[in-house]
């Protein structure tokens, strides 16, 4: 009886070091991220709105610069850029323009500590741990569909990027579909990685984000235009 009064404790101690061991971190990343609430919320919010299909994956590039235009050297951004044939221009290019390229937000250098913070970028250093996370707004082009895009311009990147979320709207048909990985939920998504045998989970937070795909077929949205 002896022995096992001291080994209830001795293991009670054991199992919460191997349970602290083994417990996924959790780390918090928020995005203030622009929500449109209707089709022509969607319009309003949008520099540029075109019609039209991808055609080929074009290249990535660290979105993360310093202020000369440079990589940053400890933090990257990683871009998709798609090539992107327009067949109609609705609002903000002219009429010559046939093709431009758009870029995606796809993943993140997310650095953070043992209290699950996330420091400041003055703090960190070769040994801060990290974790290469994928943004879970993040949406493959499908090149057998065609498309509607709200886009905003990046000038000195020559690229378009989405204006507002959700900023792809698929046609099939007569119906319009929104594409959105966030569509009907609370905007929080998480996802695990391993990272040096440990499990992290990073929490996205984006805001609730609500489908008014059928408030209108695609007929009625280029009546808005007329």
């Amino acid at each position: 009886m002896k022995k096992l009064k001291y080994f209830i404790p001795i293991l009670f101690v054991l199992c919460f070091a191997i349970y602290l061991l083994y417990k996924p971190q959790v780390i918090v990343s928020k995005f203030d991220l622009p929500i449109a609430n209707s089709y022509t919320d969607l319009i309003t919010q949008s520099e540029v709105v075109v019609k039209g299909h991808f055609t080929k994956f074009s290249h990535e590039w660290n979105m993360a610069r310093d202020i000369d235009d440079n990589p940053s050297d400890i933090y990257e951004t990683i871009g998709r850029v798609y090539n992107f044939e327009i067949t109609h221009i609705y609002k903000g290019l002219a009429k010559n323009v046939s093709n431009i390229q758009v870029n995606q937000r796809y993943s993140e250098t997310i650095y953070y500590t043992a209290h699950n913070d996330i420091p400041d970028m003055a703090d960190i250093n070769k040994n801060t741990p990290k974790v290469i996370a994928l943004d879970q707004t993040y949406i493959e082009p499908d090149f057998n569909k065609e498309y509607i895009l709200f886009l905003n311009s990046e000038p000195t990147q020559h690229n378009y990027y989405g204006a507002v979320y959700p900023f792809m709207v698929s046609i099939t048909n007569n119906e319009l579909k929104l594409e959105s990985q966030l569509m009907n939920t609370n905007g929080t998504i998480e996802k695990e990685y391993k990272v040096n045998s440990k499990n992290i989970i990073i929490r996205s937070e984006y805001g609730r984000i609500n489908d008014f795909s059928n408030e209108m077929n695609f007929n009625q949205f280029e009546n808005l235009f007329h």
